[in-house]
């Protein structure tokens, strides 16, 4: 607030004229900085999903970054567009549409904590662009739910509601292994790949619970219903080694060495981004063997082993 006062102060000691100039000089430069960006048309982005494998009748899961993928004619509409387009009504289209859960827990006992119906994503420009389309629905979940569209939409995600854990058996994410999805990360770092919980839910060897006791939530669904649930969350203690947090560089490059090394994960261009591809019902089983030799989205670097670089994955 202090900050902001200050601003406020210098801001009133500046002559009039004076600020004028400088803004006229800051919009120009903003305008002289995007007009020499490199305009990248749908027909580019088309052939780049082309080459990345995607096409009709596919299941697809997308994390993305739309400001990493350039200077794109259209925007977060135009890779949503381009998306539905290769998939065609045959195929089904996922993206995450999460939110941070920690204030709903907050809220008292009884009261509804959110709308599924008008609750943004936090996941992005193109997330919420895919979210507010005809068609799309999202699945039961009070902070981390999904969105889908296309042939399996309602399949992959009618279930979520059934258990406390996030990422468990019948979740939207979990089946995206029985349905044979590829998983593209356009312009997003590895280590936002959601499916990763999978294998905390499903896998009982798992070497402990990342969860927080359930808790009840209450909330409308996006069909309108009023749903009184519990509901676990992961446990914020587990967070800071995990492989989504800045500080853990080292374990996002130990993950994409091993991916590539065992090609679990392919890359492509898509836009001005480096981007990628992974196939849902290989990278399941990849992540069980790194958890039996001691690697999780959790390991620290001193309890990493270096035994792994040497073995061999037998799909």
């Amino acid at each position: 607030m202090g900050g902001f006062r200050a601003k406020s102060i210098l801001k009133n000691m500046i002559p009039i004229g004076i600020l004028s100039i400088y803004r006229r000089f800051r919009d120009d430069q903003k305008r002289s900085k995007i007009s020499k960006r490199r305009l990248i048309s749908v027909g580019e982005l088309k052939e780049d999903l082309r080459y990345a494998g995607i096409s009709r009748g596919d299941t697809v899961m997308v994390h993305s970054s739309l400001s990493r993928l350039g200077y794109i004619d259209g925007g977060a509409k135009t890779v949503v567009d381009i998306l539905l387009q290769a998939i065609g009504e045959e195929g089904t289209l996922l993206m995450p549409s999460f939110f941070a859960p920690g204030p709903l827990y907050e809220k008292p006992r009884g009261e509804i904590v959110v709308d599924l119906r008008y609750e943004p994503s936090s996941n992005g420009a193109i997330t919420e662009e895919f979210r507010k389309r005809t068609g799309v629905l999202r699945s039961s979940h009070p902070f981390s739910p999904i969105i889908a569209w296309g042939k399996r939409a309602k399949e992959m995600i009618q279930d979520h509601a059934q258990q406390e854990k996030i990422c468990h058996q019948d979740s939207p994410l979990a089946r995206l292994v029985s349905n044979h999805a590829k998983i593209l990360g356009l312009g997003s770092a590895i280590g936002n790949l959601s499916m990763y919980h999978v294998l905390e839910d499903t896998w009982s060897p798992f070497p402990f619970d990342p969860y927080l006791p359930a808790q009840e939530l209450r909330y409308i669904d996006a069909n309108g219903k009023d749903i009184r649930r519990p509901v676990r969350r992961l446990n914020p203690i587990h967070a800071p080694s995990r492989i989504d947090q800045e500080s853990s560089t080292w374990l996002r490059s130990k993950f994409e060495s091993l991916y590539q090394k065992h090609a679990i994960i392919s890359h492509f261009k898509f836009g001005d981004s480096q981007s990628w591809q992974i196939s849902a019902d290989k990278l399941l089983p990849f992540l069980i063997f790194l958890a039996q030799n001691g690697l999780t989205i959790y390991t620290r670097p001193s309890e990493y082993s270096l035994h792994l670089d040497h073995l061999k994955f037998n799909a």
